[in-house]
């Protein structure tokens, strides 16, 4: 898979969520990279880390799952 592909959601658009997951993840990887070069010392993974790869993709997540939600308020059947 290239990373053009990737960075591509289902519909062919860019998705801003993916690049943004891949640049923390790159930038955590290059930092534990250089700790573990300069420092000679395996780092522990930060718990907030999780936190924020997961509140990145959550949202996307969850503006997609309201977007698809079609609230009646009136109480009436629309197709009807």
């Amino acid at each position: 898979m290239k990373i053009g592909e990737f960075l591509q959601e289902e519909n062919g658009k860019f998705s801003i969520t993916r690049l943004s997951i891949l640049l923390l993840l790159a930038t955590y990887i290059f930092s534990v990279l250089y700790l573990v070069i300069t420092q000679k010392t395996i780092p522990d993974i930060p718990t907030n880390m999780f936190l924020i790869f997961s509140s990145v993709f959550g949202a996307k997540v969850l503006k997609d799952r309201i977007k698809g939600i079609n609230i009646n308020i009136g109480g009436r059947n629309e197709g009807n």
